[in-house]
């Protein structure tokens, strides 16, 4: 679920709002601040689930129970810096196949329209 709020946070807020309309450098501004703003949160709700008190394992990628450890921050870091490349691919091909669907619809609507002249 952690891993899906990331993935949402980058997909719609950081790319298609701040890369697509802003350019890159509010874009990595933006991530940073998502970086510090809501890794330690996120980290203290993953303390909280009840599979944290069953054994030693723990949620976290620090495995140490402290939403503080830099190590989580450096998680979110990878996170959105491994799926930034595969939502703009993901974001690129569907982009494509809009074009290429205008492109062959329109010569269509060009005869369709000399028709009924």
């Amino acid at each position: 679920l952690v891993l899906f709020g990331v993935y949402w946070f980058n997909r719609y807020v950081l790319i298609r709002r701040l890369l697509a309309m802003h350019g890159l450098i509010p874009f990595l501004a933006g991530g940073l601040i998502f970086i510090l703003l809501f890794s330690t949160p996120i980290s203290a709700l993953l303390l909280l689930m009840p599979l944290n008190n069953v054994t030693d394992f723990t949620l976290l990628p620090s495995e140490n129970h402290n939403p503080f450890d830099p190590f989580n921050s450096q998680m979110t870091f990878w996170l959105l810096m491994f799926s930034t490349p595969i939502i703009l691919a993901f974001e690129r091909k569907s982009q494509d196949a809009r074009v290429a669907d205008k492109a062959r619809r329109q010569p269509r609507t060009e005869l369709q329209m000399l028709q009924q002249q």
